[in-house]
C-alpha cells in the first residue's frame, strides 16, 4: 500500500510527510547562517508560531504571528522604493544591481517565513484563497526563495491540478538550483515532482525524480516508498495488458 503523504508546509510534523520535522527551530530560513536585516526581532515570534502549529495549537500560532504580520504588511513597494527580503548580502546586491535608479531596502527573512506560516494555518482552516494570498506575499518579498513556490505547487496539486503543480515545482527547482540559500529544498522538490509525475502517469520520469532525490538524501524512506509504488503500478499495468 502506498505510504507517501504530502503535507503542506515544509515543517509540518507528521512522520509520514515528505517535509522535514521541526527540530527546535521551525524553518530552515530561521535556523541558517543568514544575514540580519530590519525585522530580525520577529524571528522568535515566527518560530513560536511554527512550534505552536506543530503542536496543533492554532490559536497560539495565529497570536504569535500578529506582530510579525503587522510589521511585514507595512513594508510596501512604491514608485521609487523596492522592498525585498533576502537571506544574505549577495542576494541583496543582485536586487540593487537590477534597478540602480531605485532605492532598495531589505527586510529580514522573518517576513516571508511569517507569510508562509500564515499560509499553512489558512490551509488548516480550509481557506485556500487566503493561503494563496499569503504565499503571494511571501514570493513578492522574496522572489529568490523556492519554498513558497514549493508550497504553492503542493496546494495546487492537492486541489487537483497536477499538471500545473508540476510546472510550479519545476519553477521552484530552478530557484533552488540558482540560489544556495534554497539548495536545501532540492530533495523535497524532487519528491514533489515525482509525486506529480506519478499522478500524470509519467512513471519513467517520476522514477528518475525519486532516484535523483535519493542522490541528495540517500536512504530516504519516502522516496523509496514511491519507487516501490511505481513498480506496483507497472506490475498492475502489465498484468492488465496480458489479461486482455
Amino acid at each position: 500500500m502506498r505510504q507517501l503523504t504530502l503535507c503542506f508546509a515544509l515543517w509540518l510534523p507528521a512522520a509520514s510527510c515528505w517535509a522535514d520535522k521541526i527540530e527546535g527551530v521551525a524553518s530552515h530560513m530561521l535556523r541558517g547562517p543568514a544575514d540580519a536585516y530590519i525585522g530580525e526581532q520577529y524571528r522568535a515570534e515566527v518560530t513560536r508560531s511554527m512550534l505552536a502549529a506543530q503542536k496543533g495549537d492554532t490559536r497560539a500560532a495565529w497570536a504569535a504571528l500578529q506582530a510579525p504580520l503587522a510589521f511585514c504588511d507595512q513594508q510596501k513597494n512604491t514608485d521609487q522604493l523596492r522592498v525585498y527580503s533576502v537571506n544574505n548580502d549577495a542576494e541583496a546586491k543582485e536586487y540593487r544591481d537590477a534597478e540602480p535608479g531605485v532605492t532598495t531596502i531589505f527586510v529580514d527573512q522573518a517576513c516571508p517565513a511569517a507569510y508562509k506560516a500564515a499560509a499553512f494555518l489558512a490551509v488548516g482552516a480550509n481557506d485556500a484563497d487566503a493561503a494563496f494570498a499569503y504565499l503571494d506575499r511571501a514570493q513578492a518579498l522574496s522572489p529568490h526563495w523556492a519554498e513558497p513556490l514549493a508550497e504553492r505547487a503542493y496546494l495546487v496539486g492537492k486541489l487537483g491540478d497536477r499538471a500545473k503543480s508540476l510546472l510550479i515545482y519545476q519553477e521552484a527547482m530552478a530557484l533552488a538550483e540558482k540560489y544556495p540559500s534554497s539548495a536545501y529544498l532540492k530533495p523535497l522538490i524532487l519528491r514533489g515532482i515525482g509525486f506529480a509525475l506519478i499522478e500524470l502517469d509519467r512513471l519513467d520520469e517520476a522514477e528518475q525524480a525519486f532516484n535523483d532525490s535519493l542522490k541528495l538524501e540517500p536512504g530516504n524512506d519516502l522516496a523509496n516508498n514511491e519507487l516501490r509504488y511505481i513498480e506496483q503500478l507497472r506490475w498492475a499495468k502489465a498484468k492488465s495488458s496480458t489479461s486482455k
